[in-house]
């Protein structure tokens, strides 16, 4: 085999093993991330549901104060419920000694003034039963807004923030990892063609350096038996030939 040709065949097998090797790097990364992007998303996805389930309390309470809270106003819910809850709540403050302070009084006064059983009488224990309702009503809905409902917004408001941090994380991840499967496909694509062009390269070399021919005349350095140069028979003035040794004889005559 000329030396042309083995050594082209060693410098082919480096190249396809170069082009390989880049190809299956490019592989490997686009892979690693693809591997990685999954970790992410299911890092995020652990995330919002960790917080889903620590702020999921407050969620509830606030959609249940709402229910109380509109059905006391009229506004939807559950108005029975939202009655029994504030009677629950009245009970549990002074809201009756309150009342029968203020209903005592009144009646003191209708009687001192021998009005005992008007209709003045009633209407003004009436007026001061409903101001002492109304301000212990009104501290309810206070305490509703205040407490659950408030408690049940700013939880929904974090919980809408990690959404945001683990939809946009996920987005992101997915992104980094799609560009570097492309940007893999493309330097795989790159290396292949890098190897076939090489290989090209050194088939064309190792043709010419072994067969193209060489440029120098096959009878200009001819030889004869004895070592002699073959072109002295014919040519008449070679020194050798006619030389002083050989002055005696002339093939002219």
């Amino acid at each position: 085999m000329p030396p042309a040709i083995a050594a082209a065949g060693i410098s082919a097998a480096g190249s396809v093993a170069g082009g390989v090797a880049a190809g299956k790097g490019a592989g490997k990364a686009a892979k690693i991330a693809a591997q990685t992007a999954d970790k992410q998303r299911a890092m995020y996805e652990s995330m919002y549901h960790d917080a889903e389930a620590r702020y999921q309390p407050e969620i509830g309470y606030e959609n249940s104060a709402l229910s109380l809270y509109n059905g006391l106003l009229g506004n939807g819910g559950d108005a029975k419920a939202a009655s029994n809850a504030l009677n629950t709540w009245l009970n549990s403050t002074d809201y009756q000694y309150q009342l029968n302070q203020a209903n005592n009084s009144v009646n003191a006064n209708a009687y001192a003034s021998g009005l005992g059983r008007s209709g003045a009488a009633l209407k003004a224990l009436q007026d001061r039963a409903s101001n002492i309702t109304s301000g212990y009503l009104q501290t309810y809905l206070g305490d509703l807004q205040n407490g659950p409902i408030a408690s049940g917004l700013s939880a929904k408001g974090a919980l809408t923030g990690v959404s945001q941090t683990a939809t946009t994380g996920s987005a992101n991840a997915v992104g980094t990892a799609g560009q570097t499967e492309a940007n893999a496909a493309v330097a795989q694509g790159a290396a292949y063609a890098k190897m076939f062009q090489n290989l090209g390269n050194i088939a064309s070399n190792a043709y010419q350096s072994s067969y193209s021919p060489s440029g120098g005349s096959s009878t200009s350095n001819a030889v004869s038996v004895a070592g002699t140069p073959s072109n002295i028979l014919t040519s008449p003035t070679s020194s050798w030939l006619w030389g002083p040794q050989n002055a005696g004889w002339n093939p002219n005559g």
